[in-house]
């Protein structure tokens, strides 16, 4: 829960510096600070720091899944790891 706060203040804090600094930049979190719904309305400062921690939490987790079940069948399969490790 920690990281999760640091990670909010982090990107809140960037936000609001955006903002305050006018800065255009072509990136997720300008893209996300543009972006309007139906009516036209932009997206607050919290609804784009929490999509941003999603992006980046959520990225993080396939990953770190993604080479979990890699070491699991490589670890099953001494073959196949055998000619990795020649590669």
């Amino acid at each position: 829960m920690q990281c999760r706060k640091k990670l909010d203040t982090m990107f809140r804090e960037e936000v609001q510096r955006r903002r305050r600094e006018d800065t255009a930049s072509n990136d997720l979190m300008s893209g996300l600070m543009e972006m309007e719904d139906e009516q036209g309305k932009k997206l607050c400062d919290d609804e784009v720091v929490d999509n941003i921690v999603s992006l980046v939490v959520a990225g993080y987790e396939s990953t770190s899944n993604a080479i979990m079940w890699a070491a699991y069948h490589l670890a099953k399969s001494p073959h196949a790891l055998r000619k990795l490790r020649v590669s």
